[in-house]
């Protein structure tokens, strides 16, 4: 049952995830017309394997980092690319300790700014969010042996010729 509530915790994190810059025109922010979906995937990919090398390397049994993601609105005509990446953990690692240790390496890193909560499930998540781009991290507890680290980039402008269905 704690599971469950975790993965449901975990889950509407990323919902919240999924939807920071959604309001980037009512706050703002501007689409980056010159970021092409591949850099702004890759930008988003390298901060997620960044995340992931700050778990301590002795409690790490495996890393999974999905190679494609989708596309989400941000603004009236822009999108930003999602993805995720898994860190599976050793049985009985505190994953609470293991996101505020991360917590604490991003703390004077002026590229994001944070705040955290207790999910549902009584799991302690960190987000990191650009103030220029709305770029966006969540970092929690998917299940008792795993961390998830779902990742959202700047907003960007398709070309006219790229559909932003499907996976990216």
């Amino acid at each position: 049952m704690i599971r469950r509530v975790a993965y449901f915790g975990v889950l509407a994190g990323l919902v919240v995830a999924v939807c920071v810059g959604c309001d980037s025109a009512e706050r703002g922010e501007k689409v980056d017309e010159s970021l092409t979906w591949e850099d702004a995937k890759a930008t988003t990919q390298d901060v997620m394997k960044e995340i992931a090398d700050l778990v301590p390397a002795d409690v790490v049994v495996g890393v999974e980092h999905q190679e494609s993601g989708r596309l989400f609105s941000c603004d009236p005509v822009g999108h930003r690319w999602k993805g995720v990446a898994t860190v599976t953990i050793q049985p009985g690692t505190d994953i609470d300790a293991v996101v505020r240790e991360i917590e604490q390496a991003f703390n004077d890193d002026s590229r994001f700014e944070m705040s955290s909560r207790t999910d549902g499930g009584g799991a302690y998540e960190l987000h990191l969010t650009s103030s220029e781009s709305a770029e966006g991290y969540l970092v929690g507890e998917l299940g008792e042996e795993t961390i998830q680290i779902d990742g959202g980039s700047a907003c960007f402008v398709l070309p006219d010729d790229v559909y932003p269905g499907g996976k990216f």
